[in-house]
């Protein structure tokens, strides 16, 4: 699979960290198809490529806590949102607490590129959206994200 990655408060001169790297090549060694409603799928697919890759399962956000993130590594938080956009402001806010909190000093979010999302179904999470409200919300979100655009 394609991806592209963009930077929300990450400097454009750092080196790619390691978390994020790992991240890619589950991406890369997905062999998911894009079609209609087959976002589960692919998202299983990824879980298990970085659970291959050393990533642990859903990780809690406190002790007895059920809100979770998709993974935590290394201070290096991970959202898998591969579902309904609505989701993705519960997201920012997870990763937001964790990195307030001192859990975190970065975090990767992973969504459909615009295209994919159209192509996989109905007001999905695609990055171009994620961007204009990172945007709208700078002043807001100062954990520093890689925002990763899974394309076709």
């Amino acid at each position: 699979m394609r991806y592209s990655v963009d930077r929300h408060r990450i400097p454009a001169d750092r080196e790619e960290d390691t978390q994020l790297s790992e991240v890619l090549e589950a991406i890369r060694a997905s062999e998911g198809r894009m079609y209609k409603k087959a976002g589960p799928i692919i998202r299983a697919e990824l879980l298990q490529q970085l659970t291959a890759r050393g990533w642990p399962g859903e990780v809690a956000l406190s002790s007895g806590s059920d809100t979770t993130i998709t993974s935590l590594r290394n201070r290096t938080g991970l959202c898998l949102q591969t579902g309904n956009f609505a989701r993705v402001y519960a997201d920012l806010l997870k990763l937001q607490h964790l990195y307030v909190g001192g859990r975190i000093d970065r975090a990767i979010l992973v969504t459909w590129g615009a295209d994919a999302a159209v192509e996989l179904g109905e007001n999905l999470a695609n990055a171009k959206r994620v961007t204009r409200e990172l945007k709208l919300f700078s002043n807001v979100l100062p954990t520093p994200m890689y925002l990763v655009s899974i394309e076709e």
